[in-house]
């Protein structure tokens, strides 16, 4: 059984027992099939799909059972941080260039999606609609997947950082002075500032909390809708910055 730190996110006593007896972490993808400084992760139902930013840099995808490691891009800009996956496309976000691409899941060529960005970062794909942070831009926008033009979510930003989307609402981190977690209703309207942060924050919806860790300070949650903010426990050492859930826990 290995050992981990969780946080339960529902009240499945069972499933959680169940989880915590898994076997050792296994290896899908490493040095030893060419994998070169992998970052940015995303999953559908039977893939992973990840950024690499060495070697010249790549696009690749493995199955999440191990075997099948596949290469859809080479040559990515050398801050191809963050990358997410509809049912057809991988698109990721090219800090240093500006830039959004995407290639089929399937294999074939990548396009240059949107152009002309400040400092893209993260980046999230739901119900047919793209999200981004621009982080020099300092605003938040969205392109439908078959739109031909992006639009500004907000505008007038510190530095936006974190994202993430869920049926009611887009949240974001930005280096304002104190650092803030920030709510807008996806169909727009008033800002509403969730918690002040600490930088270098993960964003997760999930169990109808907003979930998220912070660099050399807390892993936090709070209603997707607001207060009461809740400090679950300190992070240890000097990480902390990624988070992911699945299933009753958050890790």
């Amino acid at each position: 059984m290995a050992s981990r730190q969780g946080f339960r996110t529902g009240p499945l006593a069972l499933l959680a027992l169940l989880g915590a007896c898994r076997p050792r972490p296994a290896v899908l993808a490493g040095p030893h099939d060419g994998v070169r400084h992998p970052y940015g992760l995303a999953a559908d139902a039977t893939r992973l799909y990840w950024t690499e930013r060495e070697a010249g840099g790549a696009i690749r995808s493995c199955l999440k059972s191990g075997g099948g490691l596949v290469t859809l891009v080479r040559g990515v800009a050398r801050y191809a941080y963050f990358c997410a996956v509809d049912d057809t496309h991988v698109y990721w976000t090219e800090f240093d260039t500006g830039r959004v691409r995407r290639v089929p899941k399937a294999g074939g060529p990548e396009e240059v999606w949107e152009r002309g960005l400040g400092g893209p970062g993260q980046i999230v794909v739901r119900e047919g609609t793209v999200w981004w942070v621009e982080y020099t831009g300092n605003r938040v926008r969205s392109r439908g997947v078959t739109a031909r033009h992006a639009v500004t979510i907000a505008s007038g930003l510190r530095g936006p950082q974190a994202l993430a989307v869920d049926g009611d609402a887009v949240y974001w981190t930005e280096f304002s002075d104190p650092p803030r977690l920030v709510r807008v209703p996806r169909p727009g309207g008033r800002r509403v500032v969730l918690a002040t942060v600490k930088p270098e924050c993960w964003l997760v919806p999930a169990g109808g909390d907003l979930w998220w860790t912070e660099t050399k300070g807390m892993v936090r949650r709070c209603p997707a809708a607001g207060v009461p903010v809740t400090n679950l426990a300190p992070v240890g050492g000097n990480g902390g910055a990624f988070a992911a859930s699945g299933g009753d826990w958050f890790y």
